[in-house]
This record gives C-alpha cells, structure tokens and sequence, in this order.
C-alpha cells in the first residue's frame, strides 16, 4: 500500500510541477503582452501626431514615410500581441488538463461534466452495471478527447471488443503514448482551442455533398475564355489606342457574376461556417504528423495521414487558403472581385476540386485521429496508474486467472485485492455471503477490469490472464413503470437473454464463451420457487462452454457443489469487533457462509427485531 501511495504521490508531484511551470510562463506572457498593449498604444498616438505634425512637410516621403513607419511598427505590435494572445490560451488549457489529471489522482474524477450517459443501452445492461458509462463511470475518468470521433471511439472500444487479435498490438500503443504526456496534453489542448467537443460528422457529410461546378465545367472554361479576351483588348487599347472594346468583356464578366452569384455562395458557404473547425482539426493533425512512434499500431495510424504526396495538416492549409480567398465575400470589395476575376467560379472550383481528392481517404483520417484520442486516454490511465499490469489474452488459457485484483474506481487506500480464478470451460463459482461483505463489488471488479483488458488498457491487478469471451451481467436490474416490468420480470428477461447469448440456436449449440456475473439471482420471488429456479440455471450454466459467478442469499443453493464438479462455493464474511460493530476483510474464501449478518444490521440501524 506505501509503495502505491508513493507511486500516486509522484504522479501528483508531477502534475503540480507542470501546473506551475505554466502558471510561471502565462505571468510571463501576461507582463510581456501587457507592455506590448502599452507601447501599441503609444505608437498609434504617434502615427496621428507625426502625420500633424509633418502634414505641411514640402517633402512627401517624410510626412507620409515616416507615418507609414510608425503603421508598420503598430501592425507588428498587433501580430505580436495577437500570438501571444493565442499562446496564453493555450496555456491556460493545458493549465486546466493537468489540474484534471490531478482531480484524477484525488479521486475527484466524478466532477468531470462529461460522463457518458447518452451512451448507455438498454440492450447492454453491463454497461450501466459494471458503471462503464453515466455519473461516476469508468468513461468519465478515462475520457480525455476533444473531438466526437474520439469520444465515440473510446466508447466503442469499452462497449464490447470485436477483435481479440489486435488488443496486444493496442496494448503496445497505450504504453508508449503513455510515455509522452506532453504529446498527449498538446493533443487535447489543440482540440479544445475550439471551445466545444468537435464534431468532424457536419464536415464529412459536407465533403460527400454534391459539387456545383464540378459537373458544370464550360462554366470554369468560360471564365478563363471571357478572362483571357477581357485582358487582351486592354492590352491593344494600351498600345494601340484602340476603341476600349475591354467594356464589353467586362459588361459580360459583370453578367455571369450576378448570374452565378446565388448558386455559387450556396455551394460555399457551408465550407466557410466550418473553418474554424477545419482550423483547430489541422492543428491536431499537424502534431500527429510531427511526432514519430515506434509501436507497429501507432505507426501504421501515422501512415495513414498522407495523401497524393501532400500530409493531411497540408491538405487542410491548402483548404484554408482556399476558404480566406472565399470569405472576401464578406468584404466591400467583393463585388469588383468578382466583376475583374470572376473570383467565387475560381475558388469555388479548387473547393470542388480539394472536396473530390479528399472524399475517398477524408473519413480515414479522422479515423485515425479518433483512434489516437481513445488511445490517449487510455495511456493517461496507464500512466496514471503505473502498478496496473498489461493482462495477457489467452485463447488456449484458464478462462480467468487473477492475482491482487482490485476495483479501479476505488481509491487504493480503501480497496482490497483478491486472488480469483476460472480453472474451465463450464465453470461456476457460487458465491454467498452476508450483507455489505463485498459480492457485489467483486462481480463489478472482475467484470470492469475485464472491459479494460479488452480495451487495451491495463488493469487494477498484479496478474491478469483471461480468455476471449462476451460479458453479460445481471446486477443492478430494476423494474420499470413506463413498461410495466416488474423487478421479477426484468430479472427473467435479462437471464434469458444471458442463456439465449450462451445457446443461440437452441441448448445443444453455443456460441463463443460467455462470461456472466450475477448478483442475488432471482431475489424478486418468493424462496421456494427462487431455489429451484436457481438450481435448474445453474446447471443449465455449468452445461455450456460459458463460465462465470453467481451470488445468492440461498444457503441451500450450497449443495449444488456436492451435484456438479463445475461448481464451487466462495464466501464473503463479516465479523465482530470489541465495540459490537460489524466489520468486513472484503476476502474471498474457499467454502459456503457460516453465518449471515440481516438482523444484525436491521439492530445497527436501530430497529428492534424478536429473536
């Protein structure tokens, strides 16, 4: 336990150290951008002065020269005030992503506003039992992603693995990325410059839209053609004197503009509402293309993120020089551009024409960036947690074998470790106990230490080896008015589904291994019809390649161990200190429950029951 409270005591060390590194470096900027503000003002002053003072000036290049200096020297003050301005924004948000991973430490994670609630399922009842996903969830201390596409990717991988063969491969990554905090805290600080979580699915879906120009090409070949006679008639006017025939090519560019006009803003506009996402996604990508990995999975992500010869954060600067030439229509200009150039045909078709070389490899990239969120906030978990160990994915396996296996959402200075393991295929451990002893939260333990190893995460254990499997659970199950389900009801269904989920197709033929967890089985029944309920699942269970725990008040459930060499009891106990009060190891131990605690506790709550 000390070596652990050191551990999390250095990481605390750590965070703090960077926080007032930054903190020292934004006073910094704030002293400096303050005097740049001060002598901003000043030299304004002194461009309205000299340019009183030296107006009357019989020499030109003095009464404007020497305002124009004064100009250029305010702009630059402006430039620079304005990259220091960005500068203190980011580290103000890297400040706040390191007093995060501090809150982490604390065991002040359930303050984090992102929880996701939205991603629980009815049709998936361990994600809300095993607190995967809502209000003091495992997602809401991982998640540490500015963007939907990583957000949905980090649900995705905690909500049920598809591909075992690639959680070693994962696994790597996490553990290099976890080396590079700054990397990562850059990462998240580029994308929440924005100020919201960016949703790239409006962008895709505006890159697959239809192209206007592109389907109408004589319009572009129109323009050079009017463009080209336009500038050669004022050529010959120039040189010739002719009559300025260049009117009419200009009379007709005016034409097509106003002609065009509608139609061409309709197609664009849409691209410009977007650029300051297209903006902060090109910074996120640029710094994945910087960096260079080692493991095979983070490299292979990072080739991904070149096209044509040109890398993603290049595309999307090429995109953006295309957008600031479109957004002169917002300017006063903007209609003798268009008359002299015919500018919105031109940009508008190097839009269409980046929109089609981008829309087959665009999705990918944003793939990749999604990946690389979801594996950031696994590493930050990984790094967090340095005495958590990489479990090893076993086909050829016992199904589970765990050593000093913990609760990763309880804090270490409350949690207790248990050695557990699934020896085969057909496995039943029935686990009885008194109240409040810990069956619950063991369940809950190996099943979210379970979705962590098959997110390629590490896990609050010394040693984890499990199999390839499906977990299912059974435990926090509760009636519903809205269906008129019944707490029985809900029970049955979510059993039946377990066994559905084990037997597909019928009792003879089953599907791959299920793992199943179920606290208090049938507890909304009466005990006669609970007990041979019980008895009749928990052979149907021990029938099958599945595997898994199962909790019960039903002393007389015990005997099952004496009918199936499958099945085995555990216990959780309580005992009595000196004072009278109940006090629990939270261990698990071989064998049935000796005793049982439920008046005790119904005299510790202060309610007098008859013996």
């Amino acid at each position: 336990m000390n070596n652990k409270s050191n551990i999390t005591r250095n990481k605390k060390d750590i965070y703090r150290n960077r926080i007032t590194h930054y903190e020292k470096f934004r006073t910094k900027l704030q002293i400096q951008s303050d005097r740049i503000s001060s002598v901003r003002a000043i030299v304004f002053l002194f461009i309205g002065l000299s340019y009183f003072v030296l107006r009357n000036s019989p020499s030109s290049l003095i009464a404007y020269g020497v305002p124009s200096l004064f100009g250029f020297f305010f702009f630059a003050m402006v430039r620079i005030y304005g990259k220091q301005a960005l500068l203190i924004t980011k580290l103000n948000a890297l400040i706040a992503i390191n007093q995060e991973g501090l809150l982490r430490l604390q065991n002040k994670w359930s303050e984090f506003s992102f929880t996701g609630e939205e991603f629980l399922d009815e049709a998936s009842p361990h994600l809300s039992d095993l607190h995967i996903f809502g209000k003091n969830s495992l997602f809401q201390m991982l998640h540490a992603c500015a963007s939907r596409k990583g957000t949905e990717q980090l649900k995705d991988w905690l909500s049920e693995c598809s591909d075992f063969s690639i959680i070693p491969r994962r696994q790597d990554a996490v553990k290099e990325m976890a080396q590079y905090i700054s990397f990562r805290q850059h990462l998240l600080m580029e994308g929440r410059l924005i100020g919201k979580n960016l949703d790239p699915q409006q962008f895709l879906s505006w890159i697959k839209s239809p192209s206007f120009l592109l389907n109408k090409k004589w319009l572009v070949v129109l323009r050079r053609f009017v463009l080209s006679i336009t500038a050669l008639l004022i050529v010959l006017s120039l040189l010739t004197g002719m009559s300025p025939y260049w009117m009419i090519g200009i009379l007709i560019q005016a034409i097509i503009f106003f002609l065009t006009l509608g139609k061409c803003r309709t197609s664009y506009m849409p691209a410009l509402s977007r650029e300051s996402h297209f903006k902060a996604y090109g910074r996120m990508f640029e710094l994945l293309e910087r960096f260079k990995f080692k493991s095979s999975y983070l490299a292979n992500l990072h080739k991904k993120l070149e096209t044509d010869g040109l890398t993603v954060s290049r595309q999307m600067k090429r995109l953006e020089g295309i957008n600031h030439a479109l957004c002169q229509c917002y300017s006063s200009i903007y209609p003798l551009l268009n008359i002299l150039f015919l500018w919105d045909i031109y940009y508008l078709y190097q839009l269409e024409l980046w929109k089609k070389e981008m829309s087959s490899s665009i999705e990918v990239f944003f793939n990749v960036l999604g990946k690389m969120e979801a594996l950031s906030s696994l590493s930050g978990f990984a790094y967090d947690n340095p005495g958590y160990v990489y479990p090893l994915i076993r086909e050829k396996a016992s199904p589970l074998s765990a050593e000093n296996l913990g609760h990763p959402l309880i804090p270490y200075s409350e949690r207790v470790c248990n050695n557990f393991r699934i020896s085969e295929e057909g496995f039943l451990a029935l686990i009885t106990g008194s109240n409040m002893s810990g069956k619950s939260t063991f369940l809950r333990s190996i099943g979210i230490n379970t979705v962590l190893a098959f997110s390629g995460a590490p896990v609050a254990a010394s040693e984890f080896i499990i199999r390839p499997c499906k977990v299912m659970t059974c435990i926090q199950v509760t009636d519903s008015l809205r269906l008129h389900t019944s707490h029985f009801y809900a029970e049955v269904k979510q059993i039946k589904k377990i066994l559905d989920a084990i037997y597909p197709d019928g009792p003879t033929n089953e599907h791959s291994p299920i793992l199943y967890l179920i606290d208090e089985i049938f507890s909304g029944t009466n005990t006669k019809e609970r007990l041979i309920a019980s008895r009749n699942i928990a052979i149907q269970f021990t029938k099958s390649r599945s595997y898994g725990l199962l909790t019960t008040h039903d002393l007389d459930l015990v005997s099952l161990e004496d009918e199936s060499s499958l099945i085995k009891n555990f216990n959780f106990m309580d005992g009595i200190d000196g004072n009278g009060k109940m006090v629990f190891d939270y261990k698990i131990k071989d064998g049935p429950v000796t005793t049982t605690n439920a008046l005790k506790v119904l005299e510790l709550a202060g309610i007098k029951v008859r013996r």
